[in-house]
C-alpha cells in the first residue's frame, strides 16, 4: 500500500507501482487526501473484502504480512497506522520517505514512533536537511527495539525521493515480505548516506 502526499494522486507514481508489481507484489494506492490517517485502514478493509469474495483476488492476498509505503505527508499516515490496533498487527514491514507529520507536533510523532513494533526503513534527503535530524532521533528510539534502517540521499530534492529510493524500497520488501535471503547481505544495521 502506498500512502501518497497531499494533493498528489497515486497515479503520479505509476512507475513505482509497476516496479513493485514486476516483483510479484500487489501494489495499491488511493486518490484520497494524502496524510489522512483513515486512508490506509480503508485500503486494508477494501483488500479484505476483495480477498473474501472477488473473483480475481479471492484468498490470494496475504493480509497478515503486508508492506506499507508512506511518502512525504503520507508518511505520517504510515506512522499512525503502525499505532492503530488491529491494523498495525498486519504490517510486516514499512518504508517511509521524507517523513513529515502535519497532523501532530514533533513530540507526538516521536511518541508514536516508540510504539512501532515492525521493521521500518526510512529515507530522505541528505545531511543538513530537516530529515537528517528527525531520522537520527527516530534511529535512537528504535535502534535496540526493532529492525530499523535509514538512508539519506545527498543532493536529491524531496519531491523525487520515492523515485530515487525505489530500488532500496523494492529490495527491502523483497527481503522482508518474501524472505529473500540476499537481503541479509544488503541490509546491515547502519545508517547510510549515498551521493
Amino acid at each position: 500500500m502506498i500512502s501518497n502526499p497531499l494533493g498528489v494522486p497515486y497515479s503520479k507514481y505509476e512507475s513505482v507501482f509497476k516496479h513493485l508489481a514486476s516483483f510479484g507484489f500487489v501494489a495499491v494506492g488511493n486518490d484520497g487526501i494524502g496524510g489522512e490517517d483513515k486512508n490506509l485502514p480503508n485500503i486494508i478493509d477494501e483488500l479484505s473484502a476483495l480477498n473474501g469474495n472477488h473473483a480475481t483476488f479471492k484468498n490470494k492476498l496475504n493480509l497478515n504480512e503486508m508492506g506499507v509505503i508512506g511518502y512525504y505527508q503520507g508518511s505520517s499516515s504510515v506512522i499512525s497506522l503502525l499505532n492503530n490496533f488491529p491494523y498495525n498487527n498486519l504490517i510486516a514491514a514499512s518504508y517511509v520517505s521524507c517523513l513529515k507529520d502535519y497532523n501532530s507536533d514533533k513530540e507526538e510523532l516521536l511518541n508514536k514512533v516508540k510504539n512501532i513494533s515492525s521493521p521500518i526503513f526510512l529515507s530522505g534527503p541528505g545531511k543538513g536537511s530537516d530529515y537528517d535530524g528527525i531520522m537520527k532521533e527516530i534511529a535512537e528510539i528504535l535502534k535496540d527495539k526493532i529492525e530499523f534502517h535509514s538512508l539519506l540521499r545527498r543532493n536529491k530534492e524531496e519531491g523525487k525521493m520515492i523515485i530515487y529510493g525505489d530500488a532500496y524500497m523494492t529490495a527491502w520488501f523483497d527481503y522482508k515480505l518474501k524472505r529473500n535471503e540476499n537481503g541479509t547481505n544488503i541490509f546491515k544495521k547502519y545508517d547510510g548516506e549515498i551521493y
